[in-house]
């Protein structure tokens, strides 16, 4: 940690604040193994981990996932991966899969969910 005074104790914004190094915050690619340079750029890698996302949750399910729900699971990875090849419209063009609505009162009424 590294503080920061600013150096006038009658300025309002007298303080000390600490910032963290990179080293110090943790990241959720620190337990697992990070996926090695242009990954997510091979279409077969992406329907891999669409496949494989599905079966994390126990869902029978081929369709492309929105953002909404990689975030909410925690999923940045193929979040990132989605976004790479610009977002779930061209992802599932690319791969064949159907791709889940975006607004959540749709998706309820596919078969999956």
């Amino acid at each position: 940690l590294r503080p920061l005074i600013h150096k006038t104790p009658q300025s309002k914004y007298y303080a000390v604040k600490c910032f963290k190094s990179k080293s110090s915050v943790a990241t959720k690619t620190k337990n697992r193994a990070r996926r090695p340079a242009g990954y997510w750029l091979d279409a077969q890698n992406l329907a891999n981990e669409i496949l494989n996302f599905w079966r994390s949750k126990n869902i029978a399910s081929n369709m492309v996932p929105n953002f909404l729900l990689l975030h909410y699971f925690g999923e940045g990875g193929l979040s990132w991966g989605l976004s790479q090849w610009n977002g779930p419209k061209t992802v599932g063009d690319i791969t064949g899969f159907p791709i889940m609505p975006s607004k959540w009162i749709d998706a309820l009424k596919t078969e999956e969910i």
